[in-house]
């Protein structure tokens, strides 16, 4: 670590081939922020003695807080370490803590029984094969390796809502991204059906791309439901990660985006749809 040049060229070159690197201990020890800004990493490992004592402890648990939500913001997996409890589960949960490691769900195994131990925690009913075609069927996700499309799915979440809903108010786009399955939706520039429509949007397509694009500078609007949908959603932030590691889908994504903007705009400027 004396050497940051060369330990920077040194992960780079292992991001290259697929190979994710992790701070360990982050918050204690060696492991500083500077390394936030310097190296190119994957994920914050939150040392286990801040979770250790998460129980009554406000400092600790504002500290918990801070270094998520600092993962989050820089588009990080933070995964919380020495997790031996249903309130620390519960309260790393409440935060949105990406991942957690620890003996309440698993003390270390042998080899030969870790797939029988996976198995239990992955349950055939947790099968996402059906989800993954479905999002093959929007353009962003049409050229995937099935390992990562797989990812996605395990974080989507399907929802239905009937004709006629306001599906988004203003605000709400900063947390979540919304595929529009089946059905379609007016975006109104104000709040819906108080202002005047821009576009229209018909099914497959992805409504709040741009806060992928931009999660610090998102631009919310108003959606109303002209037809009953079929909607997945997934949370911005913990798709950040996938978009880091797979450069091609993000450059994807800021085209069609701009594709998108361009269109609204067009479509603004001659009063049409």
């Amino acid at each position: 670590m004396e050497n940051a040049e060369s330990v920077k060229k040194a992960l780079l070159r292992l991001g290259s081939c697929g190979i994710r690197v992790n701070i360990d201990d982050f918050g204690t020890g060696f492991s500083s922020l500077s390394y936030l800004s310097t190296f190119q990493v994957d994920a914050l490992k939150i040392d286990q003695s801040f979770i250790r004592s998460l129980n009554g402890d406000d400092r600790n648990s504002a500290i918990v807080r801070s270094i998520n939500t600092l993962g989050q913001n820089l588009g990080l997996d933070v995964i919380a370490e020495g997790i031996e409890t249903q309130e620390q589960s519960q309260y790393l949960r409440a935060v949105k803590c990406s991942y957690g490691q620890g003996y309440f769900y698993a003390r270390p195994l042998e080899a030969d029984t870790i797939s029988g131990s996976l198995g239990n925690w992955f349950p055939a009913s947790r099968d996402k094969k059906a989800l993954v075609s479905r999002l093959r069927a929007f353009e962003l996700f049409a050229e995937l390796q099935q390992q990562d499309l797989l990812e996605i799915a395990e974080i989507c979440e399907e929802i239905k809502i009937q004709s006629g809903a306001v599906v988004l108010h203003k605000g709400q786009i900063g947390d979540l991204i919304y595929l529009i399955e089946a059905g379609s939706v007016w975006i109104y520039d104000g709040e819906a059906g108080d202002g005047d429509f821009t576009t229209m949007l018909q099914a497959p397509t992805i409504v709040g791309a741009l806060a992928l694009v931009d999660p610090e500078g998102i631009q919310t609007t108003s959606v109303k439901a002209v037809s009953d949908l079929h909607v997945m959603t997934f949370p911005i932030f913990p798709f950040l990660p996938i978009l880091r590691r797979i450069p091609a889908l993000k450059k994807k994504l800021h085209h069609a985006t701009a594709q998108s903007v361009s269109k609204q705009s067009r479509a603004a400027a001659a009063g049409t749809v």
